[in-house]
């Protein structure tokens, strides 16, 4: 599973959601980080060691925190910033985390995920995957989980999806089950005059056959133990209704992103706004292309 999380705290129910699922994931090193505000541009009411106070009380809440969760082998942060996605992406990046763990924003929508603005900061550029805790996470009784769902489109980002719900399969002492969940659509018809009449029905079963073998193909990486979902829809619905059965859902940063970076795209923006289950947004890896739609020509934007 994942080696190094870092749980980012607030001080609210999120995180608290947030260090339940790190807890959930097994870890095998695990650091609680709060972030406080601090600037360090020295002005005239300056009072010294006001800011030795705030990080002393920082670190006692996250402490006691530590303990009335019984995460006792933790390790405890308490970092001074004006931003705390940036100390938070910072702070992976230096401790070469894997995951970093945020909870959704405390308005949102019971057992929904909804990013607030801390968690869309980090979600936009962190240097490792970050996963997203539903409201009210921790007032359940989450243990490992069983069911692990990866959205799959045989792109470079659903392969590096793929392979890190993979290894928390493997690595899971509970042997949990791998989903992997493909949304195909019938590609947009463009009819070249008023006598063609396109074959609808071919070029669905067309469609539908190439989506089958997209899928097998990531059933065959995935190892004999995996299932497969294909359904017919939008991606975005297509893994959320999917996810009402799992515990754990992976899926891939959109494909115009910086390499090695988190970046999130429509599909999983939307995603996140509606499902109920945790979401791990895995970064782009580096073989994979930029794939941002070209620009119009003058003669498309004439026409």
């Amino acid at each position: 599973m994942f080696t190094h999380v870092i749980v980012g705290i607030d001080g609210r129910d999120g995180g608290r959601d947030a260090a339940a699922l790190a807890k959930a994931l097994a870890p095998e090193r695990l650091t609680l980080v709060t972030v406080y505000p601090f600037d360090d541009v020295i002005s005239r009411g300056h009072v010294d060691g006001y800011f030795d106070v705030l990080h002393k009380e920082a670190l006692d809440r996250l402490a006691r925190l530590r303990d009335e969760l019984g995460l006792d082998d933790a390790d405890v942060r308490a970092v001074g910033d004006l931003s705390p996605a940036g100390a938070l992406a910072r702070l992976a990046a230096a401790e070469e985390a894997d995951l970093l763990v945020v909870g959704s924003a405390h308005h949102g929508p019971l057992a929904r995920l909804l990013l607030g603005d801390v968690g869309r900061a980090v979600l936009h550029g962190a240097p490792c995957a970050v996963a997203i805790a539903p409201r009210g996470y921790a007032r359940q009784d989450h243990a490992q989980p069983r069911q692990i769902g990866v959205g799959y489109d045989a792109g470079p980002e659903a392969r590096a999806a793929l392979a890190t719900a993979v290894a928390v399969a493997e690595r899971s002492p509970n042997d949990p089950a791998l989903t992997l969940v493909h949304a195909w659509a019938l590609p947009p018809i463009v009819v070249a005059g008023p006598t063609y009449v396109p074959n609808v029905e071919q070029l669905q079963d067309d469609a539908r056959d190439e989506a089958r073998r997209t899928l097998d193909r990531g059933l065959d990486a995935a190892g004999p133990r995996a299932a497969g979902v294909l359904a017919h829809g939008r991606p975005d619905k297509v893994l959320r209704d999917a996810a009402e059965r799992l515990d754990l859902l992976v899926v891939g940063s959109r494909g115009f992103g910086p390499a090695r970076r988190v970046a999130l795209g429509s599909t999983s923006d939307r995603l996140i706004h509606h499902t109920t289950v945790p979401v791990v947004v895995v970064p782009r890896p580096e073989d994979a292309r930029p794939t941002r739609p070209a620009e119009p020509s003058a003669a498309q934007v004439r026409a």
